[in-house]
């Protein structure tokens, strides 16, 4: 089997290439594990399904731990240790965005405008909590609830914060809080 051939490996790709550009800095332990989470996020908008990678890994599941749409982890669960794995957890939050605007009545090309549109306020080298702001900058106000609930869904909520330290080691404190405005 042929990854090449797989359209899920195909956008994950090119999701590089876009975070790079727009971004920057989309290497180390949290910006790397964005930087892949945000290639599945692509993979995932343009082809409408939760898994990423089934033909490449010759198997419905794909080549995830878990399928997005029932996604089990949260941002405290981010080590530093596999970028892949780490990366799984912000995408899996970006699902809960999508499905949140898609029963708002929005469309799957809304959610892209709003997060392809946030990375031109997203720092180089982010933390998750930098990319769940840039998307709530560019989104229009009426949608970020949908965005600040999908986030918090995975522990990206108000205050969470991802750091690393002088010496390497991520510390997670994560928040499954929304603003007041969203409750």
């Amino acid at each position: 089997i042929d990854g090449d051939l797989d359209a899920d490996v195909v956008f994950h790709e090119y999701g590089h290439g876009l975070t790079w550009r727009m971004i920057g800095g989309m290497s180390g332990a949290l910006a790397g594990a964005i930087g892949e989470g945000a290639s599945d996020v692509l993979a995932f908008l343009l082809n409408g399904d939760d898994a990423i990678g089934e033909y490449a890994a010759g198997w419905p599941g794909g080549i995830r731990r878990e399928r997005y749409a029932s996604y089990s982890l949260s941002y405290g669960d981010v080590t530093g240790a596999e970028v892949h794995d780490d990366g799984e957890i912000y995408a899996a939050a970006m699902w809960a965005v999508r499905d949140n605007y898609l029963a708002a009545g929005y469309t799957i090309e809304d959610v892209l405008t709003d997060w392809v549109q946030g990375m031109n306020y997203t720092p180089s080298t982010p933390a998750y909590e930098s990319m769940r702001d840039g998307m709530l900058q560019a989104a229009p106000a009426e949608r970020d609830c949908l965005v600040w609930r999908g986030f918090a869904k995975l522990g990206i909520g108000e205050g969470a914060r991802g750091t690393i330290s002088r010496r390497g080691q991520v510390s997670i404190s994560e928040s499954f809080t929304v603003p007041a405005a969203c409750r």
